[in-house]
């Protein structure tokens, strides 16, 4: 079976420098301006809401398949378009 767009998601690999070390976390979803705006989001989320977010620190990555992430991952892809996978240790 062949796969469909809708099994696979883009990957952003996104690194900033925040108030404690680096921050690691891959935006996955469809679209580069979103991710943008996601990462973004998370860094507010989290309490780093001033640090810049372009396509610099924000970096397109090969599309995965959906199927290596949880089900609750590939479900919030599935209903919202988009998950984030927290890489920082």
């Amino acid at each position: 079976m062949a796969a469909t767009q809708s099994d696979t998601v883009h990957e952003y690999d996104t690194r900033v420098k925040g108030k404690k070390g680096l921050l690691d976390f891959d935006v996955m979803n469809s679209d580069e301006p979103m991710a943008l705006r996601l990462a973004d989001q998370y860094l507010t989320s989290i309490g780093e809401a001033d640090l810049p977010v372009t396509v610099k620190e924000c970096q397109f990555c090969p599309c995965e398949p959906l199927v290596l992430f949880s089900p609750e991952q590939q479900w919030q892809f599935h209903e919202q378009g988009e998950f984030i996978v927290n890489s920082s240790v």
